[in-house]
């Protein structure tokens, strides 16, 4: 799967020249792919951060996880 990407990669490169050059290029490439993919993950935890503080998410989150407590106690004290 990896050699795919490095093959992409390349072939988006330059037309001609040294290999050095090519394998230059899609470093090049393969830098700026990984720096947008960090940068979009770092804005998403960002937003998922910022939504989890608020106080109406954590009583959210809390009655979900009495309601998983519950559930899961009368399951097993239900069970045979």
């Amino acid at each position: 799967m990896a050699q795919r990407r490095v093959a992409f990669f390349l072939m988006l490169g330059v037309v001609g020249g040294s290999v050095s050059d090519k394998y230059i290029v899609g470093g090049e490439q393969f830098v700026a792919v990984v720096l947008v993919w960090l940068l979009f993950w770092t804005s998403v935890v960002a937003a998922a951060r910022t939504v989890s503080g608020t106080p109406r998410f954590r009583r959210g989150m809390s009655r979900m996880a009495g309601a998983v407590l519950v559930a899961l106690g009368v399951r097993t004290a239900t069970a045979r």
